[in-house]
C-alpha cells in the first residue's frame, strides 16, 4: 500500500493500532482517514501488508544524499556521488539496502574485511605461539597435547560486527532483502562467522574507524542509516517492523547548515524565553525557534523550517511572537520549493514597528551532496538579500 507523508489514507482498525506503536505522535486522525506526518519509508502492519510512506517533495535518492549533507555522521555517503542510478524514485529502503550491498561488496573486492590480531587459546600436539604453563598444570604437567596462546588475525573487528548487524536488518526486512536478493548470498559469505552487534559509538558516528578499516567507511556510514531507520537506535527489537526517516528534521538541519557554511552568525534552536504566573509561583519557560540570524544586512533575522505545502494563519502568527519576543523585524518561513506560493506578510499597527514575514524556498530535489550544497546556498541568498 502506497501512500504519501501529510496526506490521508484508510487502515483498517487493527492497522491503525499498529501504526501508532511504531510512529507515535506522528500518526494524526483527519476527516478523510489518517495521515502520517514527517516520515517517509516503510512499515509492516499487523495485517501483513506493508505500508510505503513517500514524500511528493523528494525522491530516495535525494533524500539519501540530503542526509549525507547535513548530517555528520553520513558525510562519508558523499563518495557515492549521484545515486539515481539506483532507481532513486523507489522505495527509501530499498535503495538505501542496495547501496549498502554494492558499496560492502566493492569495498571488500579490493582490500577485504577489516582484520586485527585477536589473543586465543589452543590445544594441540604441536606448540603453537606460546606455552600456557599455567593450564599445563592445571592438567597434571601433561606436554601433550600442549595448551599454547596463540595471536591470530581474525575478521571479528567491531566494524565488521556493524555491518553484520545491518545485513541482519536488511536479511530480515520484506522490502530491502527483495532490493538485493541477488547480492544477499554473496554478503552473507563475505560476513560469515561475524557475530552481528551495534556498537554505539559506531552508531553515533562520533570516533574514526580503526586504519586498516578505513575503506569500509562509506559502507559503515549505510549501515549507520539502516540501523538508525529500523529505529533500531531508539530501543525498537523488533527487525524488520521498520524502516522510517524523520524528513521534516533533515529539512530543519539543512536550513542550518546553509547558514553556517555562509558564515552568518546564528543560532540554532535558539531559546525564546516567557513567564507563566500561577496564584503559588512564577515559571520561566520557553520556546525554540528554529534559527536566529543575530547579525545580517537587515539586523536580526527569525528562520523557521516548514516542510510544508501551505502556510497556516498559526504559522504567521508564530513567526510575528518570535519577532515581537526577539527584537526582529523581519522573519522568514522556509519551505520547499514548487509546494507553497511566495509570498510577504506585513504586519502593523499604531505605534508599532513594520514585522514582515517573508516565505523563500528551498530545493528539495539534489541526488548529490553538491547539489543539496548549492541549494542551501541559494536559500541563504534569498534571505540575506
Amino acid at each position: 500500500m502506497e501512500v504519501y507523508e501529510n496526506e490521508p489514507f484508510q487502515l483498517s482498525a487493527t492497522d491503525v493500532a499498529g501504526l501508532r506503536l511504531v510512529v507515535g505522535g506522528n500518526l494524526a486522525r483527519h476527516m478523510e482517514g489518517w495521515l502520517v506526518r514527517r516520515l517517509i519509508g516503510h512499515i509492516k502492519l499487523p495485517s501483513g501488508e506493508v505500508l510505503h510512506i513517500r514524500s511528493r517533495k523528494c525522491t530516495a535518492a535525494s533524500t539519501l544524499t540530503w542526509a549525507a549533507y547535513c548530517d555528520p555522521s553520513l558525510a562519508s555517503l558523499r563518495f557515492l556521488g549521484n545515486v539515481d542510478y539506483l532507481g532513486g524514485a523507489g522505495d527509501l529502503a530499498a535503495v538505501a539496502a542496495r547501496l549498502f550491498a554494492h558499496e560492502l561488496l566493492r569495498a571488500a573486492s579490493t582490500n577485504g574485511l577489516a582484520r586485527h590480531y585477536e589473543r586465543r587459546f589452543v590445544v594441540a600436539s604441536a606448540v603453537r605461539g606460546r606455552i600456557d604453563f599455567s593450564r599445563m598444570a592445571r592438567n597434571g604437567g601433561q606436554l601433550v597435547p600442549t595448551p599454547s596462546v596463540v595471536w591470530e588475525r581474525t575478521p571479528n573487528t567491531p566494524e565488521n560486527r556493524f555491518l553484520a548487524a545491518a545485513l541482519k536488518i536488511v536479511a530480515a526486512d520484506e522490502v530491502m532483502s527483495q532490493a538485493c536478493v541477488a547480492e544477499l548470498p554473496r554478503l552473507h559469505s563475505l560476513l560469515a562467522g561475524v557475530a552481528p552487534h551495534v556498537e554505539p559509538t559506531l552508531l553515533a558516528g562520533v570516533s574514526p574507524l580503526s586504519r586498516n578499516a578505513r575503506h569500509l567507511e562509506t559502507a559503515v556510514a549505510l549501515g549507520r542509516l539502516l540501523v538508525r531507520g529500523a529505529q533500531l537506535d531508539e530501543g525498537v527489537t523488533t527487525i524488520g517492523a521498520a524502516f522510517l526517516i524523520n524528513i521534516e528534521l533533515l529539512f530543519e538541519r539543512t536550513v542550518a547548515q546553509g547558514f553556517r557554511e555562509a558564515g552568518a552568525p546564528s543560532i540554532q534552536k535558539c531559546p525564546v524565553r516567557f513567564r507563566e504566573t500561577r496564584p503559588e509561583r512564577t515559571l520561566t519557560r520557553a520556546m525554540e525557534l528554529d534559527l536566529f540570524v543575530t547579525q545580517s544586512p537587515h539586523g536580526a533575522l527569525v528562520v523557521d523550517a516548514k516542510y510544508k505545502t501551505a502556510i497556516s494563519s498559526s504559522n504567521l502568527q508564530q513567526m510575528v511572537t518570535y519577532c515581537y519576543l526577539t527584537g526582529s523585524r523581519r522573519a522568514f518561513l522556509v519551505v520547499p520549493a514548487g509546494h507553497v506560493p511566495l509570498a510577504t506578510y506585513k504586519f502593523a499597527g499604531p505605534g508599532v514597528t513594520e514585522i514582515v514575514v517573508c516565505v523563500v524556498e528551498l530545493n528539495t530535489d539534489a541526488t548529490d551532496v553538491d547539489g543539496w550544497r548549492r541549494a542551501s546556498r541559494a536559500m541563504v541568498a534569498s534571505v540575506l538579500s
